[in-house]
């Protein structure tokens, strides 16, 4: 996926859908090693199991990271 509509309006929903979580930090999206767009939510320390329970592997066929914060 070379366009960046799709990403785009996947972290939109996703955001949407996950803001309100008390693990979620941040979303944003970013072109992997391959070329491909996927979206990386940053989370708080500690909380990395509960957001890979609660968010989505994809949304509109962008794959979905979940990385603990820095």
């Amino acid at each position: 996926m070379s366009d960046t509509g799709t990403p785009r309006k996947a972290k939109d929903e996703l955001k949407r859908k996950i803001r309100d979580e008390p693990w979620f930090m941040g979303i944003g999206v970013e072109r992997g090693d391959d070329g491909l767009f996927y979206l990386r939510v940053v989370v708080r320390t500690g909380e990395l199991a509960a957001a890979k329970e609660s968010a989505p592997d994809k949304i509109y066929g962008v794959s979905v990271i979940c990385v603990e914060a820095e």
